[in-house]
């Protein structure tokens, strides 16, 4: 009885041949069907449409944000890995402008409408960038794509009023530029460029340098060699502007701004002052004569006359040098009468102090500092002096218009001298 159990218990040899080589079949069968129906590849390639698939997705989606955003005259790349360029309506005049790795638009001059139908209203007026800490750019298109074809600006330098000694200018050099920048590719990429809205202004974190000198003043240059230090300037409204600095260290500081590789960060050129000029002329932000003649009603100059200031510097003698008052103000203008009257109303504005100033969302432009550039003047074979530009507020408006050019070399420093910082996208 016990053996009988334990014949149906068990299994035999043969049965147990049989089942395995009935698996080896089955496996022979199945690494068959697989290297010969492509059943790996085809599970490749299904992964492959996925990952496809969903870059596309992601892509449309970028795309779509993209066309929304620049739909509401908005266009955020703070947090961008590229350069975007806005995409605005193929009929409007203008290129479309660039916004770069780390900047976004503001809403200030950022109207997407137009009330000709060939330019943008908000490029016309200063399209106003800024970066993640508010540090503001304006816009400044150089071509117009009319039916005519005719150019808007042409990008080039011009004289106009000068000093007696400057007969000639020199292009900008290449190696002036910041690295693997090239000005002429600039334009002919992005028909544009972005000039700084403020002149450069001395950063909080640099507090040594907002408060006034205790040096005595030499024939008006009070903060001689105190401001010509190295640091990253800002371009924001309300700031003491970074002035008594040279040449080599308004540059080494301008250049300092942004050293990315989408996007870096330099003095202004020749050219780019000049465009910026003829682009206000065209829009009628300025008359022909108020850059060329007499840049008074939009300086500041010692001449001029300014509602509104709330906050200046002024000289009150050789030991105390500049300090500031915020106080609302207006400035008078030159009393003809007495030297003394004259001085008082010598005034240096913090950066957008007044919109008086204001022209195409940009400031200060024509007087309230000297601004360094990379324009040259040839002083001798081995030698050169460096070109600023847009008056002072220490001279008159018609004398030092907003065209006007002079030179110094590289180690002045002046009350009257200060810098503008120019964008250059890669």
């Amino acid at each position: 009885m016990k053996g009988k159990n334990l014949k149906e218990r068990g299994i035999t040899l043969i049965a147990l041949v049989i089942t395995i080589i009935v698996l080896l079949i089955l496996a022979g069968v199945t690494i068959s069907i697989v290297l010969h129906t492509g059943i790996i590849d085809n599970s490749q390639k299904a992964v492959d449409l996925y990952e496809a698939n969903a870059k596309n997705e992601v892509k449309q989606l970028d795309d779509l944000t993209l066309k929304i955003q620049t739909q509401f005259g908005i266009l955020d790349n703070t947090e961008g890995k590229e350069n975007q360029t806005i995409t605005g309506d193929k009929n409007f005049a203008y290129n479309n402008p660039v916004i770069p790795v780390g900047f976004k638009t503001s809403n200030e001059g950022a109207s997407w409408k137009s009330s000709d139908g060939k330019t943008v209203d908000g490029w016309n007026s200063g399209l106003v960038i800024e970066d993640k800490d508010g540090n503001q750019f304006v816009w400044v298109p150089c071509y117009i794509k009319d039916k005519e074809n005719d150019a808007l600006v042409e990008y080039k330098k011009t004289l106009g009023q000068k000093d007696d000694e400057i007969t000639d200018l020199n292009q900008v050099q290449e190696d002036d530029l910041p690295e693997g920048i090239n000005e002429e590719s600039q334009i002919e990429t992005y028909k544009g460029f972005y000039i700084a809205r403020y002149e450069a202004g001395i950063p909080e974190t640099m507090e040594e340098l907002l408060k006034p000198s205790t040096e005595p003043e030499s024939s008006h240059d009070a903060m001689t060699e105190f401001r010509s230090k190295e640091g990253i300037p800002v371009s924001k409204k309300n700031q003491v502007p970074w002035n008594s600095i040279d040449y080599t260290k308004a540059k080494a500081n301008a250049e300092s701004m942004y050293t990315g590789d989408k996007v870096k960060s330099g003095l202004l050129t020749g050219k780019m002052w000049d465009t910026t000029l003829a682009w206000l002329e065209k829009t009628n932000a300025v008359k022909k004569e108020e850059i060329y003649n007499d840049s008074t009603s939009w300086g500041n100059y010692k001449t001029s006359i300014i509602p509104g200031v709330t906050s200046y510097s002024k000289n009150t003698d050789a030991k105390t040098g500049l300090y500031w008052e915020d106080k609302i103000i207006t400035k008078p203008g030159r009393n003809e009468d007495t030297l003394e009257n004259n001085e008082k109303y010598v005034w240096l504005l913090k950066t957008g102090n007044t919109e008086y100033t204001k022209r195409n969302n940009i400031y200060d432009l024509a007087g309230n500092l000297w601004e360094w550039t990379y324009e040259k003047k040839q002083k001798n074979e081995n030698s050169f002096n460096c070109v600023l530009r847009g008056g002072d507020y220490f001279d008159v408006g018609s004398e030092y218009q907003a065209s006007f050019r002079y030179h110094f070399d590289v180690e002045t420093s002046r009350n009257s001298i200060g810098f503008r910082v120019g964008l250059y996208i890669m």
